[in-house]
């Protein structure tokens, strides 16, 4: 179909039965979907909206990549995108997105069956359509609807705009809201049983895809396939937030938290021989200034905490304090840092690593002259923020 084809079919108006949906009844939504798309399509050649309208691309499907997460090509519906030169002649846009679909769904890459991505994008719209009518969309359409559905709010525009002209026409239902992450549903809890235990706090990490498929499966009456989707979305999961599905071991997500002043102190000890103490206190050490290493160590520590402890969350930290003193009755340094940031998670571990790293540099700058030196009692004294509260040893 050639450009000028595509604006005459665009420039008649279609009714709302034709169409199948109510919010495409007021000629100012139709105008606007018309006005976009002619823009789109005029911007390349007729080639452009035969490659649209095609199901080639299935014909050497894209991968999928880990976690079940697959490119998908986005043409003139979606309204977005750059130029990309497939083949010599051939022009066609595409949108770098990425769809959902879970194992245990058994969809293929050209979405013969209808993925519940697809199914989360419609229910939102108030829409259904069938299985013939889901397959008579061109595979772009099918894509458009797949992503549209997977991230953390449904793009109703991009469904209704992919649904244009589909025959038959989609029939509308009551749409339904996507799950509450502080909430668990009480017909997931019952439908789940003992046996498959779910956390509030695991509910809140699920994305809002992973919610709702829950919600859905549980609602029907197949314990199986909910098992199933239990097991791939939750699994090991469900005993540690720091564990996937599959039991290996992850960085858990906050990127839904609240963004909140967090504090955190703690401490650490070293004691040493009398001899290495008195070089300390009379600043004569092999090494120059130890306590001045020992607060600068601190410091570029903490600011590198999600370097050294694999599971933590790179934090931007908003003051690191190291106070480094001197005990002359038990011959020992205590060391003690706090550290603020402004973040999504807690600063405890920032406190720890810079007390314990000051303490360590402490040893280094005076180990020529004692050996046995002992780093003891690094703690968490106090920290403050998060949903889990303050907290003071």
């Amino acid at each position: 179909m050639g450009t000028l084809a595509v604006k005459a079919r665009l420039n008649t108006r279609p009714s709302a039965r034709e169409v199948g949906t109510r919010s495409l009844e007021t000629a100012t939504t139709w105008d606007k979907i018309r006005k976009r798309a002619v823009f789109k399509s005029s911007m390349g050649d007729p080639e452009y909206i035969r490659l649209a309208g095609s199901n080639a691309s299935c014909q050497n499907p894209m991968p999928a990549a880990p976690g079940g997460l697959r490119p998908c090509a986005l043409a003139a519906q979606t309204l977005y995108g750059h130029v990309v030169r497939h083949a010599p002649g051939s022009v066609s846009r595409i949108m770098a997105a990425q769809y959902r679909v879970f194992e245990f769904e058994e969809v293929d890459e050209c979405l013969t069956l209808v993925p519940l991505c697809a199914r989360r994008a419609l229910d939102a719209a108030g829409l259904k359509v069938s299985l013939a009518a889901w397959q008579s969309l061109p595979l772009h359409a099918r894509q458009a609807l797949a992503q549209a559905g997977s991230g953390a709010s449904v793009l109703v525009d991009v469904v209704e705009e992919s649904l244009i002209g589909l025959e038959p026409p989609p029939s509308p239902v009551a749409g339904e809201i996507d799950p509450a992450p502080d909430t668990i549903p009480d017909l997931v809890v019952t439908a789940l049983g003992h046996e498959r235990p779910l956390s509030k706090t695991l509910w809140a990490a699920l994305s809002t895809l992973e919610r709702w498929v829950l919600v859905k499966l549980s609602r029907r009456d197949d314990h199986s396939r909910l098992n199933t989707a239990y097991d791939t979305i939750i699994g090991h999961s469900a005993y540690s937030a720091h564990l996937t599905p599959s039991g290996a071991a992850r960085m858990v997500n906050v990127a839904e938290k609240a963004i909140t002043r967090r504090t955190a102190i703690a401490e650490s000890h070293i004691r040493m021989n009398e001899t290495a103490f008195a070089c300390l206190e009379k600043g004569n050490a092999p090494k120059g200034d130890v306590l001045g290493a020992a607060r600068l160590a601190g410091i570029m520590a903490a600011k590198r905490t999600g370097e050294l402890i694999p599971l933590c969350h790179p934090l931007s930290l908003s003051a690191i304090d190291v106070d480094c003193a001197l005990v002359r009755e038990s011959h020992s340094v205590a060391v003690t840092t706090q550290v603020v940031a402004s973040d999504r998670t807690g600063v405890e571990m920032e406190a720890l690593v810079a007390a314990t790293v000051a303490a360590l540099t402490i040893y280094d700058m005076l180990k020529s002259i004692d050996r046995s030196m002992v780093i003891e009692n690094t703690r968490l004294i106090s920290k403050t923020g998060g949903k889990s509260g303050d907290f003071a040893a």
